[in-house]
C-alpha cells in the first residue's frame, strides 16, 4: 500500500511460530508508532528481534508467540526503536 515505506527481511529463528518461520520473508511498513498485539520489528541497543507489542500502563513488553521463549520487558534505560510492523509475509513452499 505504501511502497516507500515497506521493505522485506528474512526471518531466523523460532520464537515467533507459529506465524512466522525460520526463512519467512517479512513485509514491514515504516511507523513511529505500534499498537498493541502488533508484530514488530524492534532495534534493542545494537541488536534487532521480531516480536509482538505489548502496552500497559508503565512499559511495554517484546512478547514471542513461541511459548518456548522469553518475553523482554523493556525498561527505560534501553535504547529502543520500533523500526516497522508487519504487514505480511511470503512463505517458502518446500
Amino acid at each position: 500500500e505504501h511502497p516507500k515505506k515497506t521493505f522485506f527481511i528474512n526471518a531466523t529463528g523460532d520464537s515467533m511460530n507459529p506465524l512466522i518461520n525460520h526463512d519467512d520473508t517479512l513485509v514491514f511498513e515504516i511507523c513511529s508508532k505500534a499498537k498493541n498485539q502488533d508484530v514488530v520489528l524492534v532495534q534493542i541497543d545494537n541488536s534487532f528481534t521480531v516480536k509482538r507489542f505489548i502496552k500497559n500502563d508503565k512499559n511495554f513488553t517484546l512478547q514471542p508467540d513461541n511459548p518456548l521463549f522469553s518475553s523482554l520487558i523493556i525498561g527505560e534505560e534501553q535504547m529502543v526503536k520500533v523500526c516497522g510492523v508487519l504487514v505480511g509475509l511470503v512463505r517458502k513452499t518446500r
